[in-house]
């Protein structure tokens, strides 16, 4: 039989043993968990989360939200974004796995909007402690800023180089652009286990959760983005009918 573990351990959600429940919180942990990463770590992460937040309430296009009920959406979509995260596996102790949504969001409100969207999500799941409050700037940067970045440049290369057509903006700005953010992101978090992480025994496992992942990702956003350019486009900012249907 397994001994019981040492007095002020606790097996976190993987029977794992000998990690600080105050570090992990209680109930499952989600992305990065604190005590993989030293203190230099998290706090140039959330200098520099800081630093990106401040940017983009500044630069946010804050009147898209104030015409036709749209605040209600970004409410909605934000809160859609939070209970996607909330459904994950694990890998280990250190990862958490999950769905991003960040393309939909990018397309829906542009970039900066879809990246305080994900502020807004990863806030809720700290609150419920799913995710350590000391890691929210490290989770901020790798399931927000890093595929917010990566969905906005490969809709702007599409729009710019391929063909004004709606397959075109199905497959690439939104299929294929979900599978990069989704590889970005989780790549992301293997070069900063790489680099900071005390547990380098997962990777070979992460990689392999990696392109299942992207798959799985690239399916879910051409899926919901089809939904809502045939049926919502008026939600999508990013998507213009006299140009990707009408082709003027």
């Amino acid at each position: 039989r397994d001994n019981p573990p040492k007095s002020g351990t606790a097996p976190d959600s993987c029977g794992n043993r000998g990690l600080s429940p105050t570090l992990l919180g209680a109930g499952p942990q989600l992305n990065l968990v604190a005590d993989t990463f030293s203190p230099p770590w998290l706090w140039l992460a959330n200098l520099v989360c800081l630093g990106l937040g401040a940017a983009a309430v500044r630069a946010s296009p804050w009147r898209t939200l104030g015409t036709a009920g749209r605040q209600h959406v970004f409410a909605g979509a934000t809160v859609a974004c939070m209970v996607l995260w909330t459904i994950t596996g694990r890998v280990g102790s250190e990862l958490g796995f999950h769905l991003l949504g960040t393309t939909i969001l990018t397309l829906m409100f542009g970039p900066w909007l879809a990246f305080i969207a994900t502020l807004l999500a990863l806030a809720g799941i700290s609150i419920a402690r799913l995710a350590a409050w000391q890691a929210f700037g490290l989770n901020a940067i790798l399931m927000g800023a890093l595929p917010v970045a990566v969905s906005y440049g490969v809709f702007r290369l599409a729009d710019r180089r391929l063909p004004n057509h709606f397959f075109v903006y199905v497959l690439v700005a939104a299929f294929l652009n979900g599978a990069a953010a989704m590889t970005a992101s989780r790549l992301g978090g293997l070069a900063l286990l790489w680099l900071g992480t005390k547990a380098p025994g997962i990777h070979s496992d992460y990689l392999v959760a990696t392109v299942l992942l992207a798959w799985a990702e690239a399916l879910f956003t051409g899926m919901v983005m089809t939904i809502l350019i045939v049926y919502r486009p008026g939600w999508v900012l990013l998507f213009d009918d006299a140009r990707y249907v009408l082709n003027r």
